[in-house]
């Protein structure tokens, strides 16, 4: 069971407004503030009464619209990573932070965990690959099929 929330990111339309309002407003702690390429900035601040959360600053919300909610729970993260990536954005490693992703910690890993999950598996497909030759779609659709049956082959093991 997850007790605490170490990372998390907002979508803001002006980082410098978010940076006034978290900052000079609420209190917060600035833990990042750095220029990358393109001018990117990387900005994260900490909460004072929980200083292991770390709120990532993100300046994307009215170029990708945020998530989309039709994968709601599952798949969001990758979808939103790759209109990034296609809006000329860079998907940056950044080693000294360190975030453990407790897979299905918010849910019960059970047959119904499985088949959503794996049909937001689909879904990106679909959304993101329907131009793409029927045969190249057939096998990502197909290796996903493979992996959601060993999944549930899994289950009673787990």
């Amino acid at each position: 069971m997850i007790t605490k929330l170490s990372h998390t990111s907002l979508f803001v339309s002006d980082q410098d407004k978010a940076y006034d309002f978290y900052v000079n407003k609420l209190g917060f702690k600035v833990h990042t503030d750095a220029k990358m390429e393109n001018g990117f900035r990387w900005l994260t601040v900490t909460a004072p009464e929980q200083p292991e959360l770390e709120i990532v600053l993100f300046p994307a919300t009215e170029k990708v619209n945020g998530f989309d909610e039709s994968f709601f729970m599952y798949g969001e993260d990758i979808d939103l990573s790759l209109r990034i990536s296609q809006l000329g954005y860079k998907n940056y490693y950044l080693g000294k932070i360190s975030i453990t992703h407790l897979k299905g910690g918010s849910t019960t890993y059970n047959k119904k965990y499985v088949q959503n999950f794996y049909g937001a598996m689909n879904l990106f497909v679909k959304k993101h690959y329907n131009d793409k030759p029927s045969l190249y779609r057939l096998c990502l659709r197909a290796g996903i099929s493979v992996r959601k049956m060993l999944s549930i082959l899994a289950l009673p093991f787990r």
